[in-house]
């Protein structure tokens, strides 16, 4: 037993411990430090988030001019599940300040416009296809140079136009707005009422959580139905229509209830999407109104198509054609009706 009265007694003592533990060879033991939890990457389901076995690649493009991106986008698909979605994300056509120089009079120097065009490559990571081992923009560059190789113009232009700073990827995932509702409103009223003491008629008067999550908190999903954005601008407003009619008590309760009978079907519809979208057996060989929305033409019957696209092979009618891609296929169509 040591035993001091100045201050580098403890010090002294650890010291003197150590040593004698050294000597006998009777091991130190430390508290390890706690591990911090799993990252949403490595542990998504513990965020109640659901992965889609999808990979998303985008980029946006600089300075690019191509009739096929001319205030427009469109959709290519391969046969190895890789799928490309474009849409114009800048033009001068809508920037007063560059609109106002092009039609000065006193300019002698006329303006090249600049368009400004996003694109996404998405593809399945549960398919034997080899993907980025890493979602730095340099590996992601080098796969997507890799696969449109031998995609049609301007795919591999658009890659070239994009600063490297402008390219990211990641994994996507979605999330069930019932489960989310079932963890944090049904769950937490079960659990007051079970440690509310006295039991009877008391605690089942106990109101749900005076509790909203809404927006990608709630019911994030899938890029490919285009819902994402239009559903979480219409919770709130929602929120202010019930809280303007009635309770707080009462609003929270038709909120919950009309926001999930809206978004359930959406993100479970998206989700069905990402998965098709990402398969060509489905989109090459189904046909029907099933599928329609993947491999249908406007106007169209779906028991016509297989027809229509004979004849747009056989007359090599292409994205090549650029501008005139549109007008060809609408000639082909007319033809069939």
């Amino acid at each position: 037993m040591l035993e001091s009265q100045s201050s580098s007694a403890p010090t002294l003592a650890l010291t003197s411990l150590l040593s004698d533990n050294r000597n006998t060879g009777i091991p130190l033991s430390s508290p390890s430090p706690p591990l911090p939890p799993p990252s949403i990457r490595e542990s998504p389901e513990r965020y109640g988030l659901r992965p889609m076995g999808v990979r998303l690649i985008l980029g946006i493009a600089d300075g690019i001019d191509h009739p096929l991106l001319s205030e427009r986008g469109f959709y290519t698909v391969d046969t190895k599940g890789h799928r490309l979605f474009t849409m114009p994300y800048h033009s001068d056509r809508f920037d007063f300040n560059s609109s106002h120089n092009n039609n000065n009079i006193n300019s002698n120097k006329k303006t090249t416009n600049k368009h400004r065009i996003m694109w996404q490559l998405s593809f399945s990571t549960d398919r034997k296809t080899a993907s980025p081992s890493s979602l730095d923009a340099k590996s992601l560059r080098e796969y997507v140079l890799r696969i449109f190789k031998s995609w049609h113009p301007p795919v591999l232009d658009l890659v070239h136009s994009t600063p490297i700073e402008m390219i990211w990827g990641t994994d996507l995932m979605d999330r069930n707005p019932r489960q989310v509702y079932e963890d944090l409103i049904v769950g937490r009223s079960a659990g007051r009422k079970g440690n509310k003491s006295g039991g009877g008629s008391q605690s089942s008067k106990l109101r749900q959580p005076r509790l909203v999550v809404c927006g990608d908190a709630l019911h994030s999903m899938s890029p490919f139905k285009g819902q994402g954005a239009n559903q979480a601008l219409t919770d709130g407003p929602l929120l202010s229509k019930w809280l303007l009619k009635s309770s707080i008590d009462a609003s929270l309760t038709n909120w919950w209830r009309e926001t999930l009978n809206r978004t359930v079907p959406i993100v479970e519809s998206s989700r069905k999407s990402a998965q098709v979208w990402h398969n060509p057996k489905l989109i090459l060989q189904s046909s029907g109104d099933e599928h329609a929305e993947y491999n249908g033409f406007a106007g169209v019957r779906p028991s016509a198509i297989p027809s229509l696209v004979q004849t747009l092979r056989r007359r090599g009618i292409g994205p090549h054609l650029d501008g005139d891609l549109d007008d060809q296929i609408r000639r082909v169509i007319q033809e069939h009706d």
